[in-house]
């Protein structure tokens, strides 16, 4: 509850800044529109009047789009908060397909912001699990590297992947300026960011904690480093079989007795 209470308040708070100049722009385009109104019938209004009521006009339907669309973004954000496995499709894949498919999404801003990443697994590494929120794991973790850790420079970004009997073993790495100390026990918390200066919300760790843990059934821990920002993942490598049992333990518990 105190988990829910946070997450509502900051919802909250997160929203009452673009949703409040929404409403200031609002107000004060009704009191444009109604004192040409009235000059107009008065018979009062000047050129030099009007098309400064014009550029007032302008300028307050800029910041209505601007902090609506602010608006939807922070709610399309919050509502990948609301993650339910069984919406989600298991398949079958290979690994270096999906690894191929994250280096070819971010070849472009990683060669302008001249940042490589090292990618260490077997090429024959077959897997059983949701593809598209694995995915989303590793590009997040990217993105942040990129927007943080690399902000002013260039590095290395480094993941190893594991198979085991049961699960893969992700390593994820970089050697950029690191996590800062003030965050870092609060890392996986909604609206953790260094970055609310620009306008940053702090909900991608918090989304790459839901994924691992909510549906690739899975943990993620931060690891201390001197190098940079260091994390490990693992995740069940059979999501398939897991959420067949998870259904039978599912259907025990909620039986009711005679």
């Amino acid at each position: 509850m105190a988990s829910l209470g946070h997450l509502i308040a900051g919802v909250a708070h997160e929203l009452n800044t673009p949703l409040g100049v929404c409403i200031t722009a609002h107000s004060h385009l009704i009191s444009v529109v109604e004192d040409i109104e009235n000059k107009t019938q008065s018979g009062v209004m000047t050129r030099s009047y009007f098309d400064d009521c014009i550029a007032s006009i302008m300028d307050a339907t800029s910041l209505l789009e601007s902090n609506l669309s602010r608006s939807r973004h922070l709610i399309s954000s919050f509502k990948k908060l609301a993650i339910n496995p069984n919406d989600q499709t298991i398949s079958k894949f290979n690994l270096a397909n999906l690894i191929s498919e994250i280096q070819l999404n971010f070849s472009l801003i990683l060669a302008n912001q001249g940042v490589l990443i090292k990618f260490m697994y077997a090429e024959d590494i077959e897997v059983e699990t949701y593809a598209e929120p694995l995915k989303l794991v590793l590009e997040q973790l990217i993105r942040n590297s990129l927007e943080y850790g690399f902000s002013h420079g260039s590095g290395i970004i480094y993941i190893c992947i594991i198979e085991g009997e049961d699960c893969l073993d992700i390593d994820y790495r970089d050697d950029g300026k690191g996590i800062d100390e003030n965050i870092r026990n609060r890392i996986f918390e909604p609206f953790t960011t260094t970055g609310r200066i620009n306008g940053k919300v702090g909900l991608g760790m918090h989304l790459v904690y839901n994924l691992v843990t909510q549906v690739l059934n899975g943990s993620i821990t931060l690891l201390d480093s001197k190098m940079g920002a260091h994390f490990n993942i693992v995740i069940s490598k059979n999501a398939k079989e897991m959420k067949n049992l998870n259904d039978i333990l599912g259907a025990y518990t909620g039986a009711k007795p005679d």
